[in-house]
């Protein structure tokens, strides 16, 4: 059987090709992945951008040292198995590889899913690790698309905008996001317009700006040309556009008004970054959702992290869908060119990008 991935030049993203090879043979306590479907986002990219900073090349090797294949979100099917307990035919979700099969070394199994302890995994946190257990054949849930577009996004957004939470915003009253449009920006406007402690301010581009306006999660809007216009109040800035300039101007606008400035993601892919631009009040940190999701299982106690999410989920996603169109890409030309076009950053933010590099996909 021949598998199919999508690898990219680890120096030169844009430099992406189909690769073809036939499926290994596995050794004991392994089981082969189908990929049946995936969602390719911005944060997708993000994967890529910070790929060797923070080690997301290592979860699924590529066949040269110079390429690698970019993790994403997404459903499977169990295609080989040498063990009982992961028969094949069964379905999971979980962090995938572009590509149409991966191998996994299943620990922990239990009704919900397992933990692949893949050797060159294990230092990754479980928040990538575990796969959990689909209880429904393939194409039997139409929510599956809005779950492996929105939910790992939409953890994220819970995560940091309790994290900001948790710090009483740092003695903020208002809330700035940057690349309002985009996916985990609105997660965290959804979170924090629900709480209400903060005002709640999104930046976008002019094209992006009525999409923005239409996910009613924003009590303000300037696009990034008005981010002098931001208000001269005591801010936490939150940087999915990944662009220093940006960040840099809005630093010298609010000066010692800006309490704290984190960065996550980098939408706008403009390259260098914001820590090479000398800051008077505050300096960028960058914030990570595991180490949020480990600090809170230990606060709150096993399971609550994911209770209060699924909660937030059910609220959030039903909003969500009433500005979501999911769009289906299927076989290797149609997911290089929807992955090239994601590179440009002109990819519209009302579309949810599922893809199979199989020739046809789930329906």
């Amino acid at each position: 059987m021949r598998m199919l991935a999508l690898e990219v030049s680890r120096s030169a993203l844009d430099e992406a090709v189909i690769v073809s090879e036939e499926a290994p043979d596995l050794a004991p306590g392994q089981v082969l992945m189908a990929v049946e479907q995936l969602a390719l986002t911005a944060n997708t990219i993000t994967y890529a951008d910070v790929g060797e900073t923070f080690g997301y090349w290592d979860f699924f090797p590529a066949t040269l040292g110079t390429r690698g294949r970019i993790p994403a979100w997404g459903f499977m099917r169990v295609a080989a198995s040498t063990l009982p307990d992961i028969p094949v035919g069964r379905r999971f979700y979980g962090y995938v590889p572009i590509a149409t099969h991966f191998v996994a070394e299943p620990k922990q199994i239990g009704t919900e899913g397992f933990v692949d302890a893949s050797p060159h995994r294990t230092h990754f946190s479980l928040f990538y690790n575990y796969y959990s257990q689909c209880r429904m054949s393939a194409g039997g849930d139409n929510q599956e698309p809005l779950q492996a577009l929105l939910q790992p996004l939409f953890m994220t957004g819970f995560l940091l905008e309790d994290y900001i939470d948790e710090k009483e915003a740092w003695g903020g009253s208002q809330l700035i996001l940057s690349s309002a449009s985009s996916k985990t920006a609105l997660a965290v406007a959804l979170r924090a317009k629900a709480r209400a402690s903060l005002k709640v301010v999104g930046l976008t581009s002019s094209a992006n700006l009525a999409f923005a306006a239409s996910s009613g999660a924003y009590d303000q809007l300037l696009t990034y040309e008005q981010a002098g216009a931001l208000d001269l109040e005591p801010a936490v800035l939150v940087d999915m556009a990944g662009d220093p300039d940006l960040v840099a101007r809005i630093h010298r606008h609010l000066n010692t008004k800006l309490k704290q400035s984190l960065a996550v993601g980098g939408t706008h892919r403009a390259g260098g970054s914001s820590s090479d631009v000398g800051f008077e009040a505050v300096q960028p940190s960058f914030f990570f959702a595991p180490a949020q999701s480990e600090k809170r299982s230990a606060d709150w106690g096993p399971g609550e992290v994911e209770r209060r999410f699924a909660a937030a989920w059910a609220e959030d996603v039903a909003m969500a869908e009433k500005w979501l169109r999911v769009v289906r890409h299927d076989g290797p030309d149609a997911v290089l060119a929807i992955y090239r076009h994601m590179l440009t950053g002109k990819a519209d933010p009302a579309d949810g990008h599922i893809l199979s590099l199989a020739a046809s996909s789930v329906s």
